[in-house]
């Protein structure tokens, strides 16, 4: 808190002589610096006259270096006398509804993050209850109904303040007694009571979902205050509902009640049907109801035309029979079965879920208008349309595309679309494509063949590139064909780097030779070389991994810069400087001398730059 003297300490380590040291705290609070050496001054005491935030700095200087720390402090304000605002909604709760309470301080404070907030709710009937947050929101359903009395204590550690008590009225427009029972497979009957304060009722509300489901379903908004009964239809049959009533007053809708939990009855279960397409027959096959209400006596499956829903037929078999066949089916005509179950006596009960639609269809027709498309060396791309057709005609499942090199079959694939793109061809390649649909029925005839070519592209890279010394200013650069020629081959590009880094091409017409001599080089020079393929369409192909190699030694030049130096009545000394193209590896130097007078030659041999 403010006003509140802290005490500060700056630890230096155990080695460090703190006599010696000069040292500098600044409080960010336009108070004087402190300053001082020694060991007194390593801690001070300081207050801080007003709440925030400070960044305390402290500066340490010894013989040969200096330190720095800082720290941040918050100051806490002092809650008193700031005024405590408490709010809530609704204004006036029901029993077992959601209320929203929210504490605001009236005064400035710059940081909330330590306020601690203590509600007490009490009631005439029991004990005061207590709930501490760290926020000013807090949420309660209150049990019961009555006079409740509120109130929030905030706290930050240095000072609190508390609202005045308040009062509010919980009401209880909680129907009562709700139940829930199967009338049929489709249909739940539901009741209630009035809540306890059934004099402010204006209506009431029923929502449904089912169990497995996580989302409400409202099936009645607005029932009058004497009508407590509402049956929910249109339901599945053998499916677990939950069931909540809500009551409407004057303030709006109230909470919803607890969920009652009912299951309708079933009809017979896992209906399926299979097409014999050749045949145009229909088997149809279901499961029993699990929980029928009676004793079971027969089925009756119902056959329907989609197009009109009209009854065209019906078969009655036995309890124990589990599939029935259905003959003669029109083509291209839509059908779709039920099936009820019957109790004892001649008692229909619920009928089990349409089946899918099924009927017998005709083979398609041909796709029309197919366009291939070159995207490039290795992929083509093969579109094609599917003709309009009668509604009454299945349309195509699928379709079947085929694609062919020369008369080999290479590829052939079922696909959903109509496109298709091969991927992985060969370069500069015929291939021809056809497609046929497909449905249920069969497929069409297959469309005539169109023909395309994969493009020319750039070949890959020259392989087993080697450079080979042939004497000290030639070398010998071979190469083999590429791995992929990706069409008709030009000329093999051969690239040379110098040691300065400069390049040079050399071109070598494909088809005649596998090498090239590089000549005019210098002696026992290393140089790098490249090799690339260009096509007949000047499209450069992958550059070869770098080969390097050195020229031959050759003769060195003459050293320069001779001169000599006399040194005794009998001896000189001879200089020189090394070759300026020295061609190898120097070993040894020849040194001559020549008596002018007697003609007399003389050699030595030296392994310096001198010799005497």
């Amino acid at each position: 808190g403010a006003n509140n003297p802290i005490a500060f300490t700056v630890h230096l380590g155990s080695r460090v002589n703190v006599s010696n040291a000069l040292f500098r705290w600044e409080f960010a609070d336009k108070t004087p610096e402190k300053i001082g050496q020694g060991a007194s001054f390593a801690s001070v005491r300081h207050s801080f006259a007003a709440a925030g935030k400070y960044v305390v700095h402290v500066s340490v200087f010894m013989p040969g270096f200096t330190q720095y720390a800082f720290l941040e402090v918050v100051i806490a304000a002092s809650l008193a006398q700031m005024p405590v605002k408490v709010t809530f909604v609704p204004s006036r709760p029901s029993v077992a509804e959601n209320v929203a309470f929210v504490a605001t301080l009236g005064g400035q404070i710059s940081d909330t993050s330590g306020l601690t907030y203590k509600w007490t709710l009490t009631d005439s009937n029991s004990s005061p209850k207590t709930f501490t947050r760290h926020q000013g929101f807090f949420n309660y359903t209150f049990p019961t109904n009555g006079r409740w009395t509120i109130s929030v204590l905030i706290t930050n550690g240095v000072g609190s303040s508390s609202s005045s008590p308040i009062t509010l009225t919980v009401d209880n427009f909680l129907p009562q007694q709700v139940t829930a029972a199967a009338q049929s497979p489709y249909v739940v009957l539901i009741k209630w009571q009035q809540p306890p304060e059934d004099g402010s009722v204006t209506g009431y509300a029923v929502q449904i979902k089912s169990a497995t489901s996580s989302s409400w379903s409202v099936v009645a908004s607005m029932i009058t205050p004497g009508q407590r009964t509402f049956l929910a239809t249109n339901l599945h049959p053998f499916t677990t509902y939950q069931v909540q009533v809500r009551a409407y007053t004057d303030n709006g809708p109230g909470p919803w009640t607890s969920s009652v939990s009912v299951k309708t009855n079933s009809a017979p279960t896992k209906v399926d049907i299979q097409a014999n397409k050749q045949a145009g027959t229909a088997l149809l096959s279901w499961s029993p109801p699990t929980n029928p209400n009676g004793v079971l006596q027969s089925y009756v499956i119902n056959q329907y035309t989609a197009a009109d829903g009209k009854l065209e037929s019906s078969q009655t078999t036995s309890s124990t029979a589990r599939k029935a066949i259905f003959t003669n089916l029109v083509r291209n005509v839509i059908y779709y079965f039920t099936v009820v179950a019957v109790t004892k006596p001649n008692l229909q009960g619920a009928q089990s879920a349409f089946t899918p639609n099924i009927y017998i269809p005709s083979p398609p027709p041909s796709p029309v208008d197919v366009t291939v498309y070159v995207y490039s060396g290795k992929s083509i791309g093969f579109r094609w349309v599917f003709p309009p057709t009668s509604p009454s005609l299945e349309p195509p499942k699928g379709y079947t595309i085929y694609l062919y090199r020369g008369t080999q079959l290479v590829q052939s694939k079922n696909v959903t679309g109509t496109f298709y793109e091969f991927t992985a061809l060969q370069v500069n390649t015929q291939y021809q494509f056809q497609v046929a649909a497909f449905n249920g029925a069969g497929y069409s005839h297959p469309t005539a063949l169109v023909s395309a070519t994969t493009q020319e592209t750039p070949p890959s890279a020259p392989q087993h590139v080697r450079a080979l010394t042939v004497n000290s200013t030639t070398i010998k650069v071979a190469y083999d064909q590429p791995q992929q020629l990706n069409g008709k081959s030009k000329y093999y590009i051969i690239t040379k780097v110098d040691p300065d880094k400069s390049k040079k091409q050399y071109f070598v017409p494909a088809g005649i030779q596998m090498y090239r001599l590089i000549t005019g080089l210098l002696p026992y020079t290393t140089y790098t070389f490249t090799v690339a393929l260009m096509n007949d369409k000047n499209q450069t192909g992958a550059i070869s991994p770098m080969v390097s190699n050195k020229t031959a030694e050759s003769v060195p030049s003459a050293p320069v810069n001779v001169r000599t130096m006399p040194l005794t009545l009998t001896s000189i000394q001879v200089l020189w400087s090394r070759p300026l193209s020295p061609n190898g590896n120097s070993s040894t130097t020849k040194c001559n001398s020549l008596d002018k007078e007697t003609a007399r030659a003389s050699r030595r041999f030296a392994s310096s730059a001198e010799c005497s």
